[in-house]
């Protein structure tokens, strides 16, 4: 299914609802920060060319 507007959820290192900052409870030299680093890097424009469009359905609670 293609869509005409892609939208993707953001992302931060800060947007969690564990501690205010995750990445203080990260030791320095852990893989971690290495993974999120080069992820950061990547254009997202190399994610594009992949992306079909389209999101899975809200989760609706009650």
């Amino acid at each position: 299914m293609k869509h005409d507007h892609i939208s993707f959820k953001e992302y931060t290192m800060d947007n969690l609802s564990l501690p205010s900052n995750i990445a203080d409870l990260i030791p320095r030299d852990n893989m971690a920060h290495v993974v999120h680093e080069m992820v950061e890097r990547i254009p997202m424009e190399t994610f594009l060319a992949y992306y079909k469009g389209g999101a899975p359905p809200p989760i609706i609670r009650k």
